[in-house]
């Protein structure tokens, strides 16, 4: 019989995964086969569990509820296809999400605090009151997303592209903005976001 903490430990022993020992630095230039992080989620656990990719989603939206005391602290979802997907109301936090697929998804009011989004896609999705609070989301794509009351306090939003975006009423308080692209986007009633440009 399947059961999710067997999911666990097998995406955390697998060679790819991040060595334990590497720094957030180095964690993030890193030198990445995008190409392998990607091909991973078509794996197969078994023929009775399917792919990577469906037990992870599995996971995610039975183990990592906000009102669950052991919902897993750390996990690799590096490159992810996560299109289309329903992962609101979660607890995500601390996730490695770089170089992941989350175009088109729901996740209002998830919690990514403290997650990473190195150069992750998540154009047009909906993250209306979610909390990015000390979040990574470098060279990350949020072009045409949904993002009202969201909270990006302390997050480096550095070289992240924000094209078209909904972010009204989103807090940015001790948030990094440096090179990001804010074209043609809506902050209205957003906080502190004059005060981070003027610091980018």
């Amino acid at each position: 019989m399947f059961t999710f903490l067997d999911t666990r430990d097998w995406f955390f022993d697998l060679k790819w995964h991040v060595r334990g020992d590497m720094g957030d630095d180095e964690h993030r230039f890193a030198k990445v086969d995008v190409s392998l992080l990607k091909s991973r989620w078509s794996e197969k656990i078994s023929e009775e569990e399917g792919s990577a990719l469906t037990n992870m989603i599995r996971l995610l939206n039975t183990e990592c509820r906000k009102d669950n005391p052991n919902r897993p602290l750390q996990l690799d979802l590096r490159g992810i296809l996560l299109l289309n997907e329903d992962l609101s109301d979660l607890d995500l936090s601390g996730y490695d999400f770089s170089y992941a697929n989350l175009n088109s998804s729901k996740l209002t009011r998830t919690v990514f605090s403290y997650a990473t989004f190195h150069r992750a896609s998540l154009e047009q999705s909906i993250l209306d009151e979610c909390e990015f609070l000390g979040s990574d989301l470098t060279y990350a794509s949020l072009n045409e997303c949904n993002a009202k009351r969201c909270g990006f306090g302390g997050a480096d939003l550095s070289h992240t592209s924000i094209i078209s975006a909904n972010l009204s009423g989103a807090t940015f308080s001790r948030s990094k903005l440096v090179s990001a692209d804010l074209r043609a986007s809506n902050f209205e009633k957003a906080k502190d976001l004059v005060q981070m440009i003027a610091h980018a």
